[in-house]
């Protein structure tokens, strides 16, 4: 016969094993482990990013910033010197790409673009989940929305909103297989995407990028609205 007591203690070390894991569960993040600014206008809103403007900050007002950041692990913060295009895309000048790893998870998730001396570009990796529906609440309805093609034998897409006044561009994950089609093949044939969208990607851009961007050929749809579902 099972001894009752046995049973009890199991339950409660199993109970508090499990207390210990959630408590020690590195994925559920604090405010100042996020980069809440774009969907909060705390600094300052779209198109300024932390109180950085594309076109008028510099190197040291970049990196002087960077300093302040609490979702950045500080000792990630790396300078690649580099030519790289400019505020007008099709201008190469001599650049820094600056970049940092998040705290959570410890991957790289912030890049900003330095060229002839100016801010010409950022671009942050979402440690947390946002729906498109819950950027527009805030942010209001994008002007444009797109899909990207991307890779040859591996191929992936990923759907992309812009904002031209705010100089932003919102993109989705990245998807590949069935996925493509869900998604990417959803614009393509209806010019929308359902409202449950995840946004992944945030990027500041010149007004001039975005310009070129929609000069560049691509399939872009006047945004008019969503699809129920997911």
């Amino acid at each position: 016969m099972v001894n009752k007591s046995s049973i009890i203690n199991n339950i409660l070390m199993i109970s508090i094993i499990g207390a210990f894991l959630t408590a020690c569960d590195k994925s559920v993040l604090s405010s100042d482990q996020m980069d809440r600014s774009t969907f909060t206008g705390n600094p300052c809103s779209a198109p300024c990013w932390h109180n950085l403007i594309i076109g008028k900050s510099t190197e040291s007002d970049v990196i002087s910033t960077l300093q302040t950041l609490t979702f950045i692990d500080q000792n990630t913060i790396k300078i690649h010197r580099m030519s790289m295009s400019g505020l007008v895309p099709s201008v190469y000048g001599p650049g820094a790409e600056i970049t940092a790893n998040c705290i959570i998870p410890h991957k790289q998730c912030l890049t900003t673009r330095v060229v002839d001396g100016v801010l010409t570009g950022v671009e942050i990796i979402l440690n947390y989940k946002i729906s498109l529906d819950e950027a527009n609440n805030y942010l209001g309805d994008p002007d444009y929305i797109n899909y990207q093609m991307m890779g040859a034998e591996d191929v992936t897409c990923e759907v992309q909103l812009i904002w031209k006044s705010k100089q932003l561009i919102l993109a989705s994950d990245t998807f590949k297989g069935g996925l493509i089609e869900k998604n990417c093949g959803m614009v393509h044939d209806t010019g929308k995407i359902v409202s449950s969208l995840v946004i992944s990607k945030v990027r500041y851009v010149s007004s001039e990028a975005i310009e070129f961007y929609l000069a560049s050929g691509s399939t872009f749809f006047k945004y008019s609205g969503t699809l129920p579902g997911k």
